[in-house]
């Protein structure tokens, strides 16, 4: 058995408008609503398998083999702010022509996070003075933190023992393919700010900084989610 869902979708916001005949005039892109997401789930039975004979089938048949991943758009990021003339807190322009990434986020085996910064400071600049910048909370479809799938597997079955008892045997899986989840790029800095690293050198703080290392003079340690699994049985009489 398979199921699954496809959806493509973009919502907003704007519960002040400004300008009633112009509804576009003061919306915003709802920040967690990805604009695409694929689902699904699957669930296969081990049949009876006549060559192997009935004391084996008691052992092979009826095992139930399920998965479920969920792949979709990653999230959006917040553009960074900056202190203009007037001491008022703007978000920063983006820089024509320069590209948000100094690496394809998405492609792990190119970035180092320890001493790596993954987002264009040069991207962004702070609002001339006497200048009005972005209205804060605006969002750029295009500037998004990595993808996270989540991908679960699981295996399990019954084993009835006459009428009145029942032995169930389960185990479930997280992230079965063990991918690293690195976390997203820091956009609360300033670009301007130069980045703060520890006695190792690697990154500690910074704009487009993974901070994937623990407390300045410990060891380093990765920020991320490793393959998990857990086995459950349960006996019912």
């Amino acid at each position: 058995m398979a199921a699954g869902a496809f959806t493509w979708e973009k919502a907003f916001v704007g519960a002040n408008r400004q300008n009633f005949f112009d509804p576009a005039s003061s919306v915003w892109d709802l920040q967690q609503v990805p604009p695409l997401q694929l689902t699904f789930n699957i669930t296969y039975v081990t049949p009876k398998t006549p060559f192997l004979g009935n004391r084996v089938n008691v052992l092979v048949k009826d095992w139930q083999i399920g998965a479920f991943a969920v792949y979709q758009s990653a999230r959006f990021l917040v553009p960074p702010t900056n202190t203009i003339t007037n001491f008022l807190t703007s978000e920063e322009y983006r820089a024509p022509g320069q590209p948000l990434y100094l690496v394809n986020i998405n492609n792990k085996s190119q970035i180092n996070p320890y001493t790596q910064q993954v987002l264009n400071p040069n991207a962004w600049a702070p609002v001339p003075a006497g200048g009005a910048g972005p209205a804060i909370g605006t969002l750029y479809s295009d500037f998004r933190g990595p993808r996270r799938p989540v991908e679960n597997a699981n295996l399990g079955r019954n084993f009835r023992v006459k009428e009145k008892y029942n032995l169930q045997i389960r185990v479930e899986f997280t992230n079965i393919f063990k991918r690293t989840y690195l976390p997203a790029p820091i956009t609360t800095v300033a670009p301007q700010v130069p980045l703060t690293h520890n006695n190792f050198g690697q990154y500690t703080n910074g704009f487009g900084v993974m901070n994937v290392t623990a407390a300045t003079n410990t060891v380093p340690t990765l920020n991320g989610a490793s393959r998990a699994g857990t086995l459950i049985a349960r006996f019912s009489f």
